[in-house]
């Protein structure tokens, strides 16, 4: 199982991931009911949080991040 098909099926699951500072998580939103995915990075060098409708998007977003920091 690749780390993307990991933590989609962790954020699915309504679990999260927290790497070095950076967070994603699903947020369930009862007006209007739709659900959401946050990104956020509380790191000095990289700070970022922004709401995704597209799993596939903040996935993408949080491990570009998480690498940004690892370096």
């Amino acid at each position: 199982m690749t780390v993307r098909q990991t933590l989609r099926q962790k954020l699915e699951l309504g679990q999260h991931e927290e790497i070095n500072e950076v967070c994603i998580c699903c947020i369930e939103r009862q007006v209007p009911r739709e659900g959401g995915y946050q990104v956020h990075s509380d790191n000095h060098k990289h700070r970022f949080s922004k709401l995704y409708y597209d799993i596939d998007k903040a996935i993408g977003k949080f491990l570009e991040i998480k690498y940004k920091l690892r370096n």
